[in-house]
């Protein structure tokens, strides 16, 4: 599996489409411990909502009769405009907002560019949010350094982080160690520390259970006049949520914001990505000297993919496409996928046999750590997961407050 994050000051939020959606309803009451419910959670969805102002994409999108076309042809219901971290206005005269911190905002330019980093400050980034709120109550944001090991036990954490800037290798001591590093990078460190350096020698064994890809699935859908964009969209222009708690929606390349010559930005104007997610069983990880790694994770799943790659085939034709690639960039040949979502691996739990962390977020018998990052996901949401990560955060600096 190869996935895609963000690595700098706003993390993943700098890099993801901006999609906002809470999971289905009893998804925390059935795979989460009995501390956190459908109903305990929802005040930490409020707060974090409060904070991102996610927006429903109100222009007209010229495809969304053929993708909802698409709908009913896979036996589905309808196409919706997407709720996503961005903030809309007017396209003709873009205005400059203050959101929920005070920061500055324009408005969305519809350029399409929001996984390749929103150049006109419209998506709703961390960096413009908790992190800025976080700076102006006296935390410091250490820019272009990179933490790259981590050790200790019982309220006394070592960090060794090493500034890129100065190329200068640093170690900070701590009582009170918070990871939040985003799954790939958290769980490499948690592995690393247990099976390499030996400086966490104690991590439970539940370490690298339930890791999942979020059932991220991407097909390319090309030569369709009817759907071209000419770059004028914002990176979800159509969404549709599965009754079995999974998401399917439009997306649109970047087609004015990369330095492409003109026959090529053409011929992506009239192509289309159809993505979807959904709750797929989770995948065990092993160690390799330190480093995580799983069995091949398409086959592992292959009744769950099998069933997306033709609802997704289905989806498609409605389009009437000159070509179709599924399972992009690979095929469906390969047993390689792509994620954008990787989840889980020092999961919740009752007890570090099944996970790493307590409800609270600490890991099981190092008291002062704690996780707070998709990696305590103990089953995918089938949803993109952003806005629960964000909740979960909210719900854990509470406690920990409170503690």
């Amino acid at each position: 599996m190869t996935a895609v994050v963000g690595s700098g000051v706003g993390g993943g939020s700098l890099v993801y489409a901006g999609f906002q959606s809470r999971p289905a309803g009893g998804f925390f009451d059935e795979e989460f411990p009995p501390e956190i419910s459908d109903e305990e959670l929802a005040p930490y969805f409020d707060k974090a909502e409060a904070i991102q102002r996610p927006q429903q994409f109100s222009h007209p999108v010229r495809s969304r009769e053929i993708f909802a076309d698409g709908l009913s042809r896979a036996g589905l219901g309808s196409a919706q405009a997407p709720t996503m971290a961005i903030q809309f206005g007017d396209l003709d005269v873009p205005k400059s907002r203050e959101n929920a911190v005070g920061h500055a905002q324009t408005d969305c330019r519809r350029c399409g560019a929001c996984v390749i980093g929103c150049e006109y400050g419209a998506k709703t980034t961390l960096d413009l949010t908790y992190l800025s709120l976080a700076q102006r109550n006296g935390a410091e944001i250490r820019a272009m350094c990179e933490v790259t090991a981590i050790g200790g036990s019982d309220h006394r954490y070592e960090v060794l982080w090493r500034d890129h800037a100065s190329g200068t290798d640093h170690v900070a001591v701590t009582p009170q160690l918070i990871l939040a590093a985003g799954t790939i990078n958290t769980l490499r460190l948690l592995f690393a520390a247990r099976d390499k350096h030996r400086s966490l020698p104690h991590l439970p064994i539940g370490l690298g259970k339930h890791f999942s890809g979020n059932g991220d699935y991407l097909a390319m859908v090309g030569g369709v006049p009817a759907a071209a964009h000419n770059g004028r969209h914002a990176m979800f222009q159509s969404v549709h949520l599965l009754a079995d708690g999974g998401f399917v929606g439009e997306a649109a390349p970047p087609v004015t914001q990369l330095p492409l010559p003109w026959p090529l930005r053409h011929w992506l104007s009239e192509t289309v990505f159809l993505f979807s997610t959904g709750r797929e069983p989770g995948t065990q990880l092993l160690s390799a000297h330190g480093a995580p790694f799983a069995a091949p994770y398409k086959a592992s799943n292959a009744a769950f993919y099998s069933q997306t790659a033709n609802r997704v085939k289905q989806i498609s034709e409605a389009y009437h496409p000159s070509w179709y690639r599924p399972n992009w960039p690979r095929g469906d040949k390969s047993q390689r996928l792509v994620t954008v979502h990787p989840i889980g691996g020092a999961s919740i739990a009752q007890v570090p046999e099944e996970g790493v962390v307590d409800h609270r977020g600490e890991v099981f018998g190092h008291r002062g750590l704690f996780i707070a990052d998709g990696s305590t996901y103990p089953a995918a949401p089938g949803v993109p997961p952003s806005l629960t990560i964000a909740a979960l955060a909210e719900r854990q600096a509470a406690l920990m407050i409170a503690a």
